[in-house]
Order: structure tokens, then sequence, then C-alpha cells
């Protein structure tokens, strides 16, 4: 199989297609390995929420990530916040979405990436395989040093959304991430979905609402039952749910916005290894993810897409 760039951007930028006959995927490699579409056969609508003019062909490493963000699915790591932490300087939301992922191998259906970390004493590789009606990626993240060290790690898929969508999720307690930042959900904890707004009345967080100019919610969903996360068409138009296992991601993070925040209309749905967002704050409450001396995560999430009537 060969890379096919896109028309009229940097080489840098260039993607590697993996397509089935149930799938089609664009990964960019040189961009931490995002996967910037993934569709089905037919559909016109991408299950992904990716603008590639938010971001500039070429970046010189100092942006923020807020400022050149494009969607796709992404993961970050070590990290989320910026900050010094365990004695280094950590960027923000971590190195990978912003650093060049090696092409191990590839085929038609499976790609196998692979970094050797800059700000941690890490090798992160990722391989995302093609399998039936879904994909599989699976993750292993190596202590490479003598020394353990504290990180995050999170899955960061950026979701195509409609109003009357739903987001999909087995229950869970909710907090804000950020209390200034939510319009209507300012203080928790609240059982998922319903959740009170600013005068005390239920409202339910699950459904997405139309675009607004002051719609915009980021919280915590923690005491998952299960480990899975997803949307829901309106109308009949089909599922994508998010398998993963519980022990490395007992949290999912939800950034939602629908016009409220720089205009993006997208919810980020994000099991992570994490909470809170800082390093600090998740060691000194202890759920932070660690990796001792030489020692390795493994770990595979399943995605699997559903078409009604198909």
């Amino acid at each position: 199989m060969k890379h096919r760039p896109v028309p009229g951007t940097d080489p840098a930028a260039e993607v590697v297609l993996l397509e089935s006959p149930a799938l089609r995927l664009e990964v960019a490699p040189a961009q931490g390995g995002n996967i910037r579409s993934l569709r089905t056969p037919g559909s016109l609508r991408d299950w992904l929420f990716y603008d590639p003019g938010r971001r500039p062909a070429r970046l010189n490493g100092g942006e923020s990530f807020d400022d050149v963000w494009s969607g796709g699915f992404e993961e970050l790591f070590p990290n989320d916040a910026p900050g010094r932490f365990e004695g280094r300087d950590l960027p923000d939301h971590g190195e990978l979405w912003n650093a060049p992922l090696a092409i191990v191998y590839r085929t038609e259906t499976s790609l196998l990436l692979r970094r050797d970390c800059c700000t941690v004493p890490a090798r992160f590789e990722k391989r995302i395989a093609l399998a039936g009606a879904g994909l599989v990626l699976q993750y292993r993240i190596t202590n490479t040093s003598r020394e353990p060290f504290h990180f995050l790690f999170k899955l960061h898929p950026a979701m195509n959304v409609a109003a009357g969508d739903r987001i999909l999720l087995p229950g869970g307690r909710v907090t804000p991430v950020d209390e200034k930042f939510g319009t209507r959900f300012a203080r928790g904890p609240a059982t998922w979905p319903l959740v009170p707004d600013g005068d005390g009345r239920a409202f339910d967080l699950s459904l997405v609402p139309p675009r607004s100019s002051a719609a915009r919610e980021f919280v915590h969903v923690s005491n998952l039952p299960a480990g899975w996360c997803g949307i829901e068409r309106a109308g009949g138009g089909g599922r994508i749910v998010f398998e993963f296992p519980l022990e490395i991601f007992p949290f999912c993070w939800l950034f939602m916005t629908f016009g409220g925040w720089r205009d993006y209309y997208t919810v980020v749905l994000e099991p992570c290894t994490n909470m809170p967002k800082d390093l600090d704050g998740a060691l000194a409450a202890g759920r932070c993810a660690g990796l001792e001396a030489g020692a390795t995560l493994e770990c595979a999430v399943r995605i699997r897409i559903e078409i009604d009537n198909a």
C-alpha cells in the first residue's frame, strides 16, 4: 500500500489510507497518528469531526494546542495540562499530537506506528487494524528507563455530531472539569445523564443540542459500571461504540462544544487513566497512572459501528 498525499498540503501532512469493505480510514502519521477520517461505505457523513483549515500545514513547535486543534482522533500522552512535573517540563496536551510517529509496517487494513518520546523515557506504539464492521487499536507504552514515572494517557476522538444525537455511556458520576467553563452544568456531582442547571432544574446531558454561542460543557465521568462510550445518531442513523478496559481507563471525560467554544460543534469522547486534569492533582488524589522501571502498559480499544437496517 502506498502513501497518498492530500492535494494542496505539505508532504508532512500526508495520510495513509486503510480500507476494507466495511470501513475507510485516513491516518496522518506525521500528526501523531491522528485518524482524520472514519467512514462507512455509502455514508456522506464522517463519524469523526476534522477541520483541516484550523491547523497550519507546518507548525513551529511552540503553538498552543487549542489554537491549532483541528479535531480527528488522537491520543494525549504523557499529560494534558502543561507544566513542570517530576522534574520534567511537559508541553500543552502532551507531545504526541504535535510529533511524527514512525511507520513500522503497514498493509491494506493495518498500520503500526511508533515513537520514542522526548518528554518522558517511554516508547509509544499504536497499532490500527480494521476488523469486520469496526477496528481495533492496540496500544503499548514502555518505560525505557531505570526509574518509575507517572503520566496521563487519554483517547481523544472528536465526533461529528448533529442536533438530536445522543452521547452513550453506561452510567456514572458526573462532575465538571472546570466549573467556569460549562454554561449550564456548573456544579456536581450528579448521576449520568440527568444533571442540574444553575436553577437546579435537571437537564439531559446526553442529548446533543442545536448550535448556540452559549452551549459548552466539560465533565469527568467516574464510577463507570462498564468500559464503553459512544454516539448514537438521531433518526436511526446508527451508532459508534468505543469499548475500553476499565482497569486502564477508569474515567471518561467529555468535552462538548456546540458553538460555545471557538465556534466548534463537536463532542470529544475521552476515556482516560487520570482524574483530575493536572498530574500533581491526580497523583495527590491517588488517581494517576504510572509505570515502574522497564514496565509496559498494553491495552486494546475496540471500535464498533452499527448501522441501522444494515
